[in-house]
């Protein structure tokens, strides 16, 4: 039950766009309530902890894609400066 939950959460575009690492599990649940796949996980606290699996692998994509970003611009800006340097004003 939990992995194909988990599989539907994370494969359900409608849920991934707004969903967002610092979603509450009451926000969602209020949102999905109606869902028969949230539905299909008897016990509230399974689901609120399937959720919270979910938020945390959310987090680490999220905190990734920044971390990769930044690494982006570092490289553009070290590269445009490098590339604005007459090579022999450098010494």
């Amino acid at each position: 039950m939990e992995s194909q939950w988990m599989l539907q959460l994370k494969n359900n575009a409608n849920i991934n766009a707004n969903a967002k690492h610092r979603s509450t599990f009451s926000s969602f649940s209020t949102k999905w309530a109606k869902d028969s796949r949230f539905k299909a996980v008897e016990k509230s606290r399974d689901r609120e902890a399937y959720f919270k699996d979910f938020v945390e692998e959310l987090y680490k994509k999220e905190k990734e894609d920044k971390r990769k970003e930044r690494e982006k611009v570092a490289k553009f800006l070290h590269i445009s400066i490098f590339n604005q340097i007459p090579l022999g004003a450098i010494g």
